[in-house]
């Protein structure tokens, strides 16, 4: 310990192997400097614990002799209180022939007491099951009776806001619950009647606004005023209808007659084409197919009969839905889309072809002529005057066949048109031909100098 201490400097230790910096000193280090102190302070103590140790035992012997004094003095008391028991039980046998009457009765009372008390006990159970009861009852009307106060509160907001005058012959309950009940029931009533007559006048529409007021009572009284007129209302409705439908068979029955007169004017142009020779072909015929959809609704509008308004009507309901759809889709309708024109050729074979129109027919030839003949004949039968000469130009007039030019150029002058055709080289068919050329000027004016007139074989044989 000397040389540990002898180590330590400026509370740093250092040897050859390590350096420690040390905390402040405590005092309990410095005893250990000095060990011969240190062995006489050990002395001492050993010596003061021996003494303690004794002191310790003596004091422990003391106790256990005063327990057993106390538990010697507990067992005297004891046998004291035996011995004084035995004296008052000797004191008391001579009394125990009274005691044994006074515990038969005692036993007797606690008998009739025990089955009083079962009594009370059946009595008590009973008033028990009587308060559950009540309890219960009591429960089932204050339930009942906030039930009542809500409803109550139900009526001050539920306040009656309409007009009719209260019934003369309505009896109020006397019951508080009844009275409640019988309000809220006449009035979700006439809140039902109310919602019903709304609805009623919302199916009415616009119709029934001039009706319906304030006051329901006056909107009721102005309906019944219109019910009461109403069948005048509808023999003068019936009388309409009836006048709209002639109105739209006369409408209908017109656009028939039409489609009529075209198929009338088919026929007509067909017997005027059957005396001209068009290419090789036997005949040429016009044809008009009607359109089904669109003519078969007509004619079905036109076919209507008288309808009484009030019957049913489901099945001129479905026709008029058609006829909605298709104003929907198209407004506007015209007579050519009532029909299609079409043309029917017969070869020279004897086979028969239809076209759907008038875009191509047989050959390029072919399908010139008969557009010229067909404006030429239609021209013709909407002029009022047979002294009217209409001229029309036909360009390259000789690339139609012989047959095709001559058949075109005979009809129009037989029909009373003006032909002038052009090409670059002669025609036989024509009455006059002009050669044009351009001047000095560069420009072509057309004088009687440039006409040359033809005459026909038939012609010249007669001059």
């Amino acid at each position: 310990m000397r040389q540990l201490a002898g180590r330590i400097s400026a509370r740093v230790y250092q040897d050859d192997a390590m350096t420690v910096r040390l905390g402040p000193q405590p005092e309990l280090l410095s005893r250990f400097e000095n060990v011969e102190t240190l062995e006489k302070e050990l002395n001492r103590a050993k010596k003061e614990v021996e003494r303690l140790t004794a002191l310790l035992e003596a004091v422990t012997k003391r106790d256990e002799l005063a327990s057993k004094i106390e538990k010697l003095k507990a067992d005297k008391q004891t046998q004291t209180d035996k011995l004084s028991a035995y004296k008052q039980f000797q004191g008391d046998l001579a009394n125990e022939k009274e005691w044994r009457g006074k515990v038969a009765a005692l036993e007797a009372s606690i008998v009739a007491i025990g089955k009083t008390v079962a009594e009370l006990d059946v009595a008590q159970q009973s008033h028990r099951e009587d308060l559950i009861k009540f309890g219960n009852q009591k429960t089932d009307v204050e339930k009942q009776y906030r039930q009542v106060l809500i409803r109550y509160d139900d009526c001050h907001r539920k306040i009656a806001i309409f007009n009719a005058s209260p019934r003369a012959d309505a009896e109020i309950p006397e019951n508080f619950d009844s009275a409640v009940s019988y309000y809220l029931h006449d009035y979700d009533k006439q809140s039902e009647l109310t919602r019903q007559l709304d609805i009623t006048f919302g199916r009415l529409g616009v119709f029934a606004d001039r009706y319906k007021s304030n006051n329901e009572a006056e909107t009721i009284r102005a309906l019944e005023q219109e019910l009461d007129a109403l069948p005048k209302r509808e023999e003068a409705l019936q009388l309409r209808w009836n006048s709209h439908i002639h109105g739209l068979k006369s409408n209908f029955d017109a656009v028939l007659h039409d489609l009529r007169l075209v198929e009338s004017a088919k026929d007509k142009l067909n017997r005027e084409l059957a005396h001209v020779k068009v290419s090789d072909l036997k005949a040429v015929k016009l044809t008009v197919e009607r359109q089904s959809d669109e003519v078969s609704l007509i004619e079905r509008l036109a076919a209507i009969d008288e309808l009484n308004l009030m019957d049913d009507t489901t099945s001129l309901d479905r026709v008029f839905d058609r006829v909605r759809t298709k104003m929907e889709r198209n407004p506007i309708t015209r007579i050519a889309d009532l029909f299609t024109l079409g043309v029917t050729v017969t070869r020279a074979d004897g086979k028969t072809k239809k076209y759907a129109d008038f875009h191509q027919v047989e050959s390029d030839g072919t399908t010139v002529t008969i557009k010229v003949l067909f404006n030429l004949l239609v021209l013709k039968s909407l002029l009022h005057k047979d002294d009217v000469a209409i001229p029309f130009f036909l360009d390259e007039v000789e690339k139609l066949d012989p047959t095709n030019r001559r058949a075109v150029l005979q009809t129009a002058k037989k029909l009373g048109f003006i032909a002038i055709t052009a090409a670059p080289s002669a025609v036989g068919e024509v009455d006059a031909c002009y050669f044009l050329e351009p001047n000095s000027r560069g420009r072509v004016v057309l004088t009687d100098v440039q006409r040359l007139s033809i005459k026909s074989k038939a012609e010249s044989r007669k001059t």
